[in-house]
């Protein structure tokens, strides 16, 4: 369930396409999308230079930042207050690459995890295992539903991520045709409407 899962069953439905879905851990996503057990990923893919120069990236349809997920009143405001907190990850994401970056650097938090799947770090939170979660906006969103009254974001990156559909180099044809789709999603609200059902507001606006 989610927001991915239903713009893609909208993007199938426009294409005329049956969608099938792969459930993929995030460290062999693009290992996967190269072998092809899929044609491609829609799952929170930042669409980085490095990135476009190995793949298909379309225009983005979402935009994402790094936000701060924790227990209310920890005091915990910015990254830089980790320090003797434990914190967790999905591996390999840019949440992952940032949360690394500062420990590196010298932020001494007290355990740093990461998860393969970002449910597993929630899971965490909620059980106490964890202080805080860095994690994607969208995705943090939809996570703390329910639970705001436990939760919230603390701190959000100034610097918003573009999202792109992600597809194996060379496949032009698919890559064209979900774009126009997506256009057409956004001409008509649809897309518009998927977001705010799952995070309370409209996650794509300002992104095209």
């Amino acid at each position: 369930i989610g927001f991915d899962i239903d713009f893609s069953a909208e993007l199938g439905k426009r294409l005329g396409l049956t969608i099938e879905l792969v459930d993929t851990a995030w460290d062999g996503i693009f290992a996967s999308l190269d072998a092809d057990r899929y044609d491609c990923i829609i799952s929170a893919v930042s669409i980085t230079p490095e990135r476009q120069e190995k793949y298909n990236l379309t225009k983005p349809y979402i935009a994402n930042k790094l936000v701060l997920v924790t227990a209310k009143d920890l005091g915990i405001k910015s990254p830089e207050d980790l320090a003797g907190f434990r914190v967790a990850t999905q591996t390999e994401t840019t949440a992952d690459v940032f949360m690394k970056g500062k420990i590196e650097a010298g932020l001494a938090v007290s355990d740093y995890f990461v998860y393969d799947k970002i449910i597993q770090c929630f899971d965490e939170l909620k059980l106490g295992r964890v202080d805080a979660v860095l994690v994607d906006s969208v995705v943090a969103a939809y996570y703390i539903g329910a639970d705001k009254d436990k939760f919230s974001i603390v701190w959000e990156n100034a610097e918003a991520e573009p999202m792109g559909i992600c597809l194996k180099k060379g496949n032009d044809a698919l890559t064209a045709a979900i774009e126009e789709a997506v256009d057409a999603m956004y001409a008509d609200g649809t897309i518009a409407a998927i977001a705010t059902t799952h995070f309370g507001y409209d996650t794509t606006a300002g992104v095209r």
